[in-house]
């Protein structure tokens, strides 16, 4: 092995990494549109990362309960069912899948101080999504995975192309409460 392709994997998506970052952290979870906003586009994106799970898998089941979760908020806000983005990933690395769900987790818990801001009681009602156990040992999991990978095989070629597909989808995904993308202007 060359290098860490964990470290590896960081450095050549940083760019996704940090669209998405600014995108997300430009949002005020602690007032309803911008909160709505917020799960609307976890639940298209999660949606169809559930597509591309193996049927049956430990992924598919954690991806469909937080689906769910962020379901029962989105009622409790009053807004409309979303849809998964229409978008068929095909074949995804599970560990890119993984490195993909795990990453968001820890940011959620950054992001979840904002909520716990909110005056608005239906803001804070809606917390399902924000409850969802996110276990660190998970994330430590792929990170020593991810360790285990020739950063210049092919696998490893694979993983990056997926997670920038993965981030994309984040980056590009339309709102559908709001025609403006999440997107911001970089």
């Amino acid at each position: 092995m060359n290098a860490d392709f964990r470290h590896d994997l960081k450095a050549r998506t940083q760019a996704e990494h940090d669209r998405v970052d600014a995108a997300l952290s430009a949002l005020n979870l602690a007032v309803a549109p911008d909160f709505i906003r917020f799960l609307s586009l976890h639940r298209a994106c999660f949606g169809a990362m559930v597509q591309a799970c193996t049927h049956g898998s430990a992924m598919q089941d954690t991806l469909n309960d937080i689906c769910t979760r962020i379901d029962d908020d989105l009622h409790t806000l009053g807004a409309p069912p979303v849809a998964s983005l229409p978008v068929d990933l095909g074949r995804v690395d599970p560990l890119a899948l993984d490195y993909m769900l795990e990453g968001s987790r820890l940011g959620s818990k950054v992001l979840r101080r904002a909520w716990v801001q909110s005056d608005d009681v239906v803001v804070r009602k809606a917390g399902r999504y924000f409850a969802t156990p996110a276990p660190v040992e998970r994330w430590r999991a792929v990170c020593a995975k991810l360790s285990d990978i020739d950063a210049d095989s092919p696998r490893a070629a694979c993983i990056v192309a997926d997670a920038k597909r993965l981030f994309g989808l984040f980056t590009f995904a339309p709102v559908v409460r709001d025609d403006r993308p999440v997107r911001q202007a970089v």
